[in-house]
């Protein structure tokens, strides 16, 4: 399987972000393996739309505090996700036919789904003391089989629902080990 792993840091200093839920969309939850034919070979997979694209809940009912743009924050470190290896084809929302999030799921295309709030020196930009708002951040990658994918946020902002930047899109560093 492949093992993913999210992190989170802030894109300034005077910046806070609290997560309460991400899910990643259109992401194959089933497949077939392959057993090695020799003992010393390495089995494989073939994911399938047998069960669907489904979203796969990464944190839920959370509240975790990201108020740093040097250290990054462990989301899901201590529960990462195992995953079947597969490619995963990031939300175009620049292009006019997956402009919306339903167009991005009916062309199975990946990203995540964020609610959240996010602060700046003390004033809001997204959501309010009492409520969190949700931002979709197109997500693409390639998960290796027997490869752990850790990936670290970097908020400061996303988009709506019909694909218009909400701030400044999240950008992502990415980082795969064995």
């Amino acid at each position: 399987l492949s093992q993913v792993v999210f992190k989170a840091k802030t894109q300034y200093d005077n910046m806070q972000v609290n997560i309460e839920e991400i899910k990643i969309h259109n992401i194959k939850m089933g497949g077939v393996f392959t057993l090695p034919a020799a003992a010393d070979g390495t089995g494989s997979w073939s994911p399938s739309d047998l069960l669907g694209q489904n979203a796969f809940t990464v944190v839920k009912n959370a509240n975790i505090t990201v108020n740093s743009n040097t250290e990054a924050t462990d989301i899901t470190t201590n529960t990462p996700m195992l995953n079947i290896p597969q490619e995963l084809t990031a939300w175009k929302v620049s292009e006019t036919a997956t402009k919306s999030k339903l167009e991005a799921d009916n062309a199975k295309q990946c990203y995540l789904e964020i609610a959240c709030k996010i602060r700046q020196s003390g004033a809001y930009l997204l959501g309010s003391a009492s409520e969190y708002k949700t931002i979709y951040v197109p997500f693409g990658d390639t998960w290796e089989q027997g490869k752990r994918h850790i990936y670290t946020l970097i908020f400061g902002g996303g988009y709506d629902d019909q694909g218009e930047a909400v701030l400044n899109p999240i950008q992502f560093d990415a980082e795969t080990t064995g």
